[in-house]
C-alpha cells in the first residue's frame, strides 16, 4: 500500500509582463507499506470482568435452548435477559413472541406463555430505538397483526422502514402501523411520511363502479362491485354493504380495497403530517 510520508507543501509567487503566477511544489518520500507484516491490530485487554464473562456464557446458553421452539424461556431466564441486557436474543425473543401470539407452540404452559408477554416488551423499551426497529421491522410476515401491535406498543413507528414496505400487497399493514408514534421526529422523517401518504393516495383499484340497472323501483344507483366480487349500491367513496360468509361480519371494502376504520386512520395520518409540518418548520 502506498504512502507519501514527511509531506511539504511550498507556495511562491512569480510576477512578469504584469501577470502573476503561482507555483506549488511538494516534497515527501514515497513509501511501500507491507500489510501482511503489521502487527495484528486486534484490540487486547489484560483481564475480563466476571459480569462480562457471565454475559457471554448467558447469551451462548439461551441462544442455544432458543434455537429449539419448543423450549419455553422461565423466570430466571427472564432475570437474566434483563439484568444482564442480552440484546443480542432479541431476534429470537421476537420469533417465539411472534410464534405464541398466533398459539403455534403446543406445549407450552399458559404460565410460561404469561412470562413471556408480561417480559417482552419491557425487555425491547430497554433496546436503543434503531436496534429495537431493526429487529421488529425484519419480519413483518409471519404475524402482521402481532407484528402492528408490537410497534404500537413500543413506540418504534420507522418512517424509514415502512418505505421499504410500500407495495399494494402490504397496504393493510402499512395502514395499521399509522397509528404507531416514534419518540421524536425529524424533518427526514417528515419527508417519509409524506411519501406514504402519496402511496396510500394513489392504490390501485381493486374494485369497480358499475352503474345501477332500470326496474320496478326505479334505478338503483351506482354500484360498487369490490374486490371480494359483491355488488352493493353505494355512493361513490362508499363501502361494500354485503354479509361474508359464516356471519363474520359486513364486508366494508370500498373501491381501494379499504375499511372505513382504514380510511380514517389515514384521515388522521394525514392530519399528523399537517402538524408535523407546522411544527417542524416554527
Amino acid at each position: 500500500m502506498p504512502f507519501i510520508v514527511g509531506l511539504h507543501t511550498d507556495f511562491e509567487e512569480i510576477f512578469g509582463k504584469g501577470k502573476t503566477k503561482f507555483v506549488v511544489s511538494l516534497v515527501g518520500t514515497a513509501v511501500k507499506l507491507d500489510c501482511t507484516q503489521m502487527p495484528s491490530l486486534k484490540a487486547h485487554t489484560d483481564s475480563v470482568s466476571v459480569d462480562t464473562l457471565r454475559r457471554q456464557q448467558l447469551m451462548l446458553s439461551l441462544g442455544n435452548k432458543m434455537k429449539d421452539d419448543n423450549y419455553a424461556l422461565n423466570a430466571s431466564d427472564w432475570g437474566n435477559i434483563l439484568s444482564y441486557s442480552l440484546w443480542d436474543l432479541a431476534p429470537l425473543i421476537y420469533r417465539r413472541y411472534l410464534l405464541l401470539s398466533k398459539s403455534t407452540v403446543s406445549n407450552i404452559t399458559l404460565s410460561e406463555k404469561k412470562l413471556l408477554m408480561d417480559n417482552f416488551f419491557p425487555f425491547l423499551n430497554s433496546m436503543n430505538f434503531e436496534d429495537a426497529a431493526s429487529v421488529v421491522y425484519a419480519d413483518v410476515t409471519t404475524d402482521p397483526y402481532g407484528t402492528a401491535e408490537v410497534i404500537r406498543n413500543c413506540q418504534l413507528f420507522h418512517p424509514a422502514k415502512i418505505v421499504e414496505l410500500l407495495h399494494p400487497d402490504n397496504k393493510h399493514l402499512v395502514v395499521s402501523l399509522l397509528g404507531a408514534d416514534k419518540p421524536d421526529y425529524t424533518e427526514q422523517d417528515l419527508q417519509q411520511m409524506r411519501q406514504i401518504a402519496r402511496f396510500l393516495d394513489n392504490l390501485p383499484d381493486t374494485g369497480h363502479y358499475i352503474e345501477g340497472k332500470e326496474s320496478l323501483f326505479g334505478k338503483s344507483g351506482t354500484m360498487l362491485v369490490c374486490e371480494r366480487g359483491h355488488t352493493t349500491a353505494v355512493d361513490l367513496g362508499g363501502h361494500c354493504t354485503e354479509m361474508l360468509d359464516h356471519g363474520l361480519g359486513i364486508c366494508n371494502l370500498n373501491v381501494k380495497g379499504l375499511t372505513e376504520t382504514e380510511v380514517k386512520a389515514i384521515a388522521a395520518f394525514n392530519q399528523k403530517i399537517e402538524i408535523l409540518s407546522s411544527l417542524l418548520n416554527k
